[in-house]
């Protein structure tokens, strides 16, 4: 997890593979996921996970 700047509240960027360990230890299953690259304008790459309750 990493703090950034952000006007309104505070704001991390989670490493899509650590965020997908917590959600695992929580007893959820990853059923896809999706990463891009930022897009023009764009700071952070942007990460998806779909996730189901066991």
């Amino acid at each position: 997890m990493a703090a950034f700047d952000h006007a309104v509240a505070p704001a991390y960027r989670w490493p899509i593979d650590d965020l997908a360990g917590l959600a695992h230890e929580a007893e959820f299953v990853e059923v896809g996921r999706m990463l891009r690259e930022p897009r023009e304008g764009e700071r952070f790459r942007r990460g998806h996970l779909l996730l189901r309750r066991q």
